[in-house]
Protein backbone atom coordinates (compact mmCIF):
# COMPACT_ATOMS: atom_id res chain seq x y z
CA UNK A 1 0.00 0.00 0.00
CA UNK A 2 2.87 2.90 1.20
CA UNK A 3 5.44 1.14 -1.12
CA UNK A 4 3.87 1.65 -4.75
CA UNK A 5 6.16 3.26 -7.41
CA UNK A 6 4.51 6.32 -7.60
CA UNK A 7 5.51 6.89 -3.29
CA UNK A 8 8.90 5.84 -4.54
CA UNK A 9 9.57 8.02 -7.05
CA UNK A 10 8.26 11.25 -5.08
CA UNK A 11 10.28 10.24 -2.56
CA UNK A 12 13.53 10.07 -4.54
CA UNK A 13 12.78 13.42 -5.90
CA UNK A 14 12.09 15.13 -2.90
CA UNK A 15 15.34 13.77 -1.55
CA UNK A 16 16.82 15.13 -4.98
CA UNK A 17 15.19 18.19 -4.83
CA UNK A 18 16.31 18.34 -0.59
CA UNK A 19 19.75 18.04 -1.91
CA UNK A 20 20.02 20.76 -4.12
CA UNK A 21 18.18 23.20 -2.05
CA UNK A 22 21.13 22.24 0.28
CA UNK A 23 23.83 22.56 -2.11
CA UNK A 24 22.38 26.01 -2.60
CA UNK A 25 22.61 27.31 0.57
CA UNK A 26 25.68 25.99 1.26
CA UNK A 27 26.95 27.99 -2.18
CA UNK A 28 25.06 31.08 -1.04
CA UNK A 29 26.15 31.21 2.54
CA UNK A 30 29.83 31.25 0.99
CA UNK A 31 29.20 33.58 -1.15
CA UNK A 32 27.29 36.05 1.15
CA UNK A 33 30.83 35.29 3.45
CA UNK A 34 33.26 35.71 0.50
CA UNK A 35 31.01 39.30 0.09
CA UNK A 36 31.42 40.47 3.88
CA UNK A 37 34.86 39.88 3.92
CA UNK A 38 35.74 41.49 0.79
CA UNK A 39 33.29 44.58 2.18
CA UNK A 40 35.36 44.66 5.67
CA UNK A 41 38.74 44.49 3.69
CA UNK A 42 38.08 46.78 1.31
CA UNK A 43 36.70 49.21 3.96
CA UNK A 44 40.00 48.84 6.09
CA UNK A 45 42.08 48.99 3.28
CA UNK A 46 40.26 52.57 2.34
CA UNK A 47 40.85 53.39 6.23
CA UNK A 48 44.29 52.95 6.31
CA UNK A 49 44.81 54.82 2.66
CA UNK A 50 43.04 57.84 4.03
CA UNK A 51 44.97 57.37 7.09
CA UNK A 52 48.14 57.86 6.00
CA UNK A 53 47.36 60.85 3.65
CA UNK A 54 45.73 62.60 6.97
CA UNK A 55 48.80 61.70 8.66
CA UNK A 56 50.72 63.33 6.43
CA UNK A 57 48.90 66.39 5.83
CA UNK A 58 49.12 66.59 9.79
CA UNK A 59 53.04 66.56 9.67
CA UNK A 60 53.30 68.65 7.34
CA UNK A 61 51.03 71.29 9.03
CA UNK A 62 52.46 70.35 12.20
CA UNK A 63 55.83 71.47 11.47
CA UNK A 64 53.97 74.61 9.59
CA UNK A 65 52.30 75.51 12.87
CA UNK A 66 55.60 74.99 15.16
CA UNK A 67 57.65 77.00 12.94
CA UNK A 68 55.04 79.81 12.81
CA UNK A 69 54.80 79.75 16.92
CA UNK A 70 58.49 79.47 16.74
CA UNK A 71 58.92 83.12 15.18
CA UNK A 72 55.94 84.45 17.19
CA UNK A 73 57.64 83.24 20.37
CA UNK A 74 61.19 84.26 19.37
CA UNK A 75 62.12 80.55 20.16
CA UNK A 76 61.87 77.36 17.80
CA UNK A 77 61.56 75.06 20.44
CA UNK A 78 58.74 76.85 22.44
CA UNK A 79 56.89 76.45 19.00
CA UNK A 80 57.58 72.83 18.91
CA UNK A 81 56.69 72.36 22.44
CA UNK A 82 53.56 74.35 21.90
CA UNK A 83 51.99 71.83 19.45
CA UNK A 84 53.46 68.60 21.35
CA UNK A 85 51.38 70.17 23.87
CA UNK A 86 48.22 70.11 22.08
CA UNK A 87 49.04 67.03 20.68
CA UNK A 88 49.47 65.28 23.65
CA UNK A 89 46.30 67.11 25.17
CA UNK A 90 44.36 65.59 22.03
CA UNK A 91 45.95 62.18 23.19
CA UNK A 92 44.04 62.51 26.56
CA UNK A 93 41.09 63.66 24.99
CA UNK A 94 40.63 60.65 22.57
CA UNK A 95 41.79 57.80 25.01
CA UNK A 96 39.16 59.17 27.47
CA UNK A 97 36.29 59.32 24.82
CA UNK A 98 37.38 55.68 23.04
CA UNK A 99 34.70 54.43 23.23
CA UNK A 100 32.27 56.70 22.12
CA UNK A 101 34.98 57.71 19.10
CA UNK A 102 36.44 54.27 17.75
CA UNK A 103 34.40 51.29 19.75
CA UNK A 104 30.99 51.74 19.02
CA UNK A 105 31.17 53.17 15.42
CA UNK A 106 33.02 50.42 14.54
CA UNK A 107 30.95 47.70 16.09
CA UNK A 108 28.07 49.24 14.45
CA UNK A 109 30.02 49.44 11.17
CA UNK A 110 31.04 45.90 11.61
CA UNK A 111 27.65 44.73 12.86
CA UNK A 112 25.74 46.59 9.76
CA UNK A 113 27.85 44.17 7.32
CA UNK A 114 26.94 41.71 9.29
CA UNK A 115 23.85 41.42 9.57
CA UNK A 116 22.80 42.90 6.14
CA UNK A 117 21.94 39.46 5.21
CA UNK A 118 20.38 38.50 7.57
CA UNK A 119 17.88 41.49 6.72
CA UNK A 120 17.57 40.69 3.24
CA UNK A 121 16.43 36.76 3.72
CA UNK A 122 14.04 37.64 6.25
CA UNK A 123 12.36 40.66 4.65
CA UNK A 124 12.43 43.05 7.96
Amino acid sequence: MFSNDQNIEQIAKFVEEAKQWFDLKVKYTRLSTVDKFVRIIKALILAIVLTIIFLLFLIFASFSLADYLGQLFDSKPLGFLCVGGVYFVLLVLVIMARRVLIERPLVRFLMSIIAEEEEQTTGV
